[in-house]
């Protein structure tokens, strides 16, 4: 049963089918998602000798609850804490993702309920594949979603779909969407806060004041009432007078490349070491020949960052001559 799973991959056309997606009309996006990752695991072996792959520890130790909301409650707080994340916004998602070495790609998607996907391929390992024309405060909450099924629906790993909100959830989405509310809204964070304002649960809160917390926390208003329902903080009757909810973001300055910037350094080194011309760089990044030049030229490989600093510090004036002349 396990093994009739779409999981890899060359098995994504299958996954799209199976959630009542027309192949068809992700022909070019498969194929572009096939080939970045093609590309960014040949960079991985070229230059790195391995394809990584980054798994927290804990979670080979952690059983996780039959309960989905008590199972994504304790790895959200586990993810929070190795991260040091304290108790207010997780910040940039994709950014740490990238950081933890994860690959993302950021295509734009054909107009469709489909907002990302994950899937642990058995070549490149995990991948994460999310609509480049979310904002970032939608794209953060896709991101957390498919890192929640890289954390807990790994036995056996399956494409998990991030689709739009509105119709029955799986349990693995359902486990995952508890993961997301719980990963980008510490309860802690946001028990202080209402604290401060002298609200306890059950008590009064306006649409300001859940305005605020979604400001704060840089969230979108459905995740933040649906934080605030889980807690005790609002009732059901109340979220129909805050769904419409508008709130004015604070912009945040991100990366407009489809491409992740851990691909693009791995890239421009391959280039830099003469692994990749220049046409097959610009290709690589989803660019054009004079653009992926200027990048080149402003790139330096590792060794050379050190002997550059080196060679300014040699050069650098002595502090102490510098006194003595001065004296």
């Amino acid at each position: 049963m396990n093994q009739a799973l779409p999981q890899n991959l060359d098995q994504l056309d299958l996954a799209l089918t199976e959630d009542g997606f027309a192949a068809k009309d992700f022909s070019g996006l498969v194929e572009r998602v096939h080939l970045h990752f093609r590309y960014y695991t040949e960079l991985e072996k070229e230059l790195l000798g391995t394809v990584p792959i980054n798994f927290p520890a804990y979670l080979l130790e952690t059983p996780l609850s039959d309960d989905p909301a008590e199972g994504a409650s304790k790895v959200a707080g586990l993810e929070r804490e190795r991260l040091k994340l304290g108790d207010g916004a997780a910040g940039d998602i994709v950014d740490m993702l990238e950081r933890q070495g994860h690959k993302v790609y950021r295509p734009s998607f054909p107009e469709s309920r489909l907002n990302g996907f994950f899937l642990f391929d058995k070549v490149s390992g995990p991948v994460f594949v999310i609509n480049r024309d979310l904002d970032y405060i939608e794209t953060d909450y896709v991101a957390t979603v498919l890192y929640g099924h890289f954390l807990m629906d790994h036995n056996p790993y399956r494409i998990e779909l991030q689709v739009q909100s509105g119709e029955a959830a799986s349990p693995n989405r359902l486990r995952a969407s508890f993961f997301a509310h719980e990963f980008l809204i510490s309860r802690e964070g946001l028990e202080s806060y209402l604290k401060a304002l002298e609200i306890e649960p059950g008590g009064t809160l306006s649409a300001e004041i859940v305005s605020h917390l979604a400001t704060y926390f840089e969230v979108g208003v459905r995740t933040m009432l649906s934080r605030l329902l889980t807690l005790g903080y609002l009732q059901q009757s109340d979220l129909e007078a805050m769904a419409n909810l508008e709130v004015d973001f604070p912009e945040r300055i991100t990366t407009s490349s489809t491409v992740s910037e851990r691909f693009t350094r791995l890239a421009l080194e391959a280039h830099a070491t003469g692994h990749l011309d220049r046409d097959q760089l610009a290709a690589y990044l989803e660019t054009d020949r004079p653009h992926a030049m200027q990048l080149a030229d402003q790139f330096k490989i590792p060794d050379e960052v050190e002997e550059s600093g080196q060679m300014d510090a040699d050069e650098a004036e002595d502090p102490l001559e510098q006194s003595d002349e001065e004296l």
